[in-house]
């Protein structure tokens, strides 16, 4: 596996990212949900974004890398605690 193969595969998973938050709000929209939570995934997404754009095109520092790891460690946990407050006869991580 090439570099290259590898940041094409995360690019793309952005891509599916981004659609699945958009999907998300519209679909919470749709059925009259709260959508704040959402807003704040998409900030954090958009932030994820900015910081990975940095980071191929201006060299940022291996600290700001640790920063977008966390980042997207905070986006996964965002979006975990949204699909379990959807379920609200489930009792938490019982997938």
């Amino acid at each position: 596996v090439t570099p290259q193969l590898v940041q094409i595969a995360h690019r793309l998973l952005f891509v599916v990212l981004l659609g699945s938050i958009i999907f998300l709000i519209v679909r919470a929209k749709r059925e009259g949900l709260k959508r704040g939570h959402l807003f704040g995934v998409a900030t954090l997404v958009f932030l994820q974004m900015v910081l990975g754009v940095g980071n191929i095109h201006m060299r940022i520092s291996s600290a700001m890398s640790i920063v977008h790891l966390l980042i997207a460690e905070a986006i996964l946990l965002a979006l975990v605690i949204f699909w379990q407050r959807q379920q609200p006869n489930r009792r938490p991580l019982d997938l």
